[in-house]
């Protein structure tokens, strides 16, 4: 995971059809998502995160992301460091399904007391 600060406007962190190699986190600053034909579809902001549908799938970049302002703040999260996020998330999360639906979802937390406990998220 690294850092990159960019000082200028205009800038393109990547392009549609670019190859997916990682995951970014916008810090500071905003960013205009842009798809060939259709133009700015979307603006992102402090705590939005893209680039992570290119990873999941193994597909080329869907849309290109051009810095909205001067002076951004990104997290890169590289593709390995990425699918390891995944990989915990995953393996610290239980999935009851319904049909072939998630129904319930609960989340390991840290064990307290000798037993682990889970965390309900509602769908």
């Amino acid at each position: 995971m690294t850092y990159r600060f960019v000082s200028s406007s205009c800038v393109s962190v990547f392009n549609q059809g670019d190859e997916g190699r990682s995951w970014y986190i916008l810090l500071k600053g905003s960013v205009d998502v842009v798809i060939h034909g259709k133009g700015t579809v979307a603006t992102l902001k402090e705590g939005d995160d893209f680039g992570k549908l290119a990873l999941i799938n193994d597909a080329p970049r869907a849309a290109t992301i051009v810095l909205k302002e001067n002076n951004c703040l990104l997290l890169r999260v590289d593709k390995e460091h990425f699918n390891r996020i995944l990989r915990d998330v995953e393996a610290n999360t239980l999935r009851l399904q319904e049909h072939g639906k998630d129904v319930l979802i609960l989340e390991r937390v840290a064990k307290q007391r000798g037993y682990s406990a889970f965390n309900f998220e509602g769908i």
